[in-house]
């Protein structure tokens, strides 16, 4: 075969600018969300998929539930910091 076509089949392999984030962990796998205000309302929303490289800024609001902000910050994956950077891998999310 043509060496440039390879080569190009081999390019979509890879992640590129802007490809949908997949974590993969010993847990779980599924693509990163990040919170983001939707439409008109302020309140987060985790449903925003984090792209590769894709630079941006966002502010909303989360309520939180009960009295326990502590036990809500360790137990609420979302709230969670140590869920955003230990114990997974990223990848290109597949399709």
């Amino acid at each position: 075969g043509n060496l440039g076509s390879i080569l190009s089949s081999l390019a979509f392999e890879f992640i590129q600018f802007g490809d949908p984030i997949e974590i993969v962990s010993s847990l779980y796998q599924s693509r990163l969300s990040l919170p983001m205000a939707v439409g008109g309302d302020t309140l987060c929303r985790d449903s925003s998929i984090a792209g590769f490289l894709v630079d941006s800024t966002n502010t909303c609001t989360r309520y939180l539930k009960g009295n326990n902000f502590l036990a809500e910050c360790v137990e609420n994956p979302s709230l969670r910091a140590s869920s955003y950077f230990e114990n997974f891998k990223l990848g290109k999310y597949p399709g």
